[in-house]
């Protein structure tokens, strides 16, 4: 058994999610409109077992802002445009992302792989830990460090008369098999820092790079290289 539905939508209202997402979420508060190109499909085996498969065309969302005063307090994350597209699968507790992009006016991300959502919901960062050990997975990501400075000062307590005026931070992580052990890379990278403090100009002429490198062994993890 199975089917497949097709959902094309134009200026949704995305207030009229307010009701489901706090019964699903808590204290959550959306505001924006939303235009979609999704398409779901799904199949159930003899044994109940569902598998589904989301394509997302396109999904845009104009002038979002999003309040949630348990965990942000009087901050609240707006973004003029948010677009997101690729594919993902579920099947059971496994999911698979395939060139998800997300853009928005903070930062960008793309991923690629797969995991397992039943260990980082039920066993906490260290579950999910272990979770990467087995699965293929690739990220990336930037972030426009002014723009959630200005969006959230209160969450990332920055003090009065301190202003980040520019900075990016750059991500990336990948873990994969390479003759025949599970390897991790990953790397943080900071650009154009500059921020004032009362009035004082402050910059960072020389930018923030950290560097992993690892890899599993019968005996526990073996770290190649790791530099800042």
């Amino acid at each position: 058994a199975g089917g497949k539905v097709v959902v094309q939508t134009r200026a949704i209202p995305l207030d009229m999610l307010d009701a489901p997402l706090r019964r699903l979420a808590g204290d959550y508060r959306m505001q924006g409109d939303a235009d979609s190109d999704l398409a779901l499909e799904w199949s159930i085996n003899n044994e109940g077992q569902t598998a589904a498969l989301v394509e997302i065309h396109s999904l845009d969302l104009g002038n979002l802002a999003v309040a949630a005063p348990s965990v942000l307090g009087n901050d609240e994350i707006r973004s003029q445009r948010v677009a997101l597209k690729g594919r993902v699968g579920m099947s059971g507790t496994r999911y698979e992302v395939d060139q998800v992009s997300l853009m928005t006016d903070v930062g960008s991300l793309e991923a690629s792989g797969i995991t397992d959502l039943a260990a980082w919901k039920t066993g906490g960062l260290a579950a999910a830990l272990q979770a990467l050990q087995n699965d293929d997975f690739s990220a990336r990501g930037q972030i426009d460090l002014a723009r959630v400075a200005q969006l959230l000062p209160n969450t990332l307590r920055i003090r009065q008369g301190t202003e980040i005026t520019s900075g990016k931070v750059q991500l990336e992580f990948t873990s994969r098999i390479d003759n025949n052990q599970r390897q991790w890379d990953a790397k943080l990278q900071t650009s154009d820092l500059s921020a004032s403090d009362q009035g004082r100009p402050v910059t960072w002429e020389r930018p923030l790079e950290i560097r992993l490198a690892a890899h599993q062994e019968a005996n526990g993890i073996v770290i190649e290289q790791l530099s800042c």
